[in-house]
């Protein structure tokens, strides 16, 4: 939800001082708190609209309960499970040494 905030906010303003920010690090409120949020792009509606949907859908979004539906929706989707992974080993490249070469390493890869 905070990226759809920070998103829409530089997309219409062009502000990227949000990007300066580690997502993990920004905060809901920073982007409401903006008092002004000036334009540069052509819209086809006033800025105030956009700024009151976008209001309105985070404040549907924590409410208690907003996810019911979601969890409980009568068609949803059955994933199938995932494979098993293969019993082979993988050559993969770990890094590289100091003159350049590449260094490989045979196995389950965890990264």
């Amino acid at each position: 939800m905070t990226t759809v905030v920070f998103t829409l906010y530089e997309f219409i303003t062009n502000d990227t001082q949000f990007t300066k920010i580690f997502y993990w690090d920004r905060n809901l409120d920073m982007v409401p708190n903006v008092s002004k949020w000036i334009f540069n792009r052509k819209l086809d509606f006033d800025i105030a609209k956009f700024r009151n949907f976008l209001n309105d859908w985070v404040a549907t979004r924590n409410l208690k309960g907003d996810m019911e539906r979601y969890l409980n929706a009568p068609n949803k989707i059955i994933w199938p499970d995932l494979p098993t992974p293969s019993d082979y080993k993988v050559p993969f490249e770990m890094g590289k040494t100091l003159s350049g070469e590449p260094v490989w390493a045979t196995g389950p890869r965890f990264r």
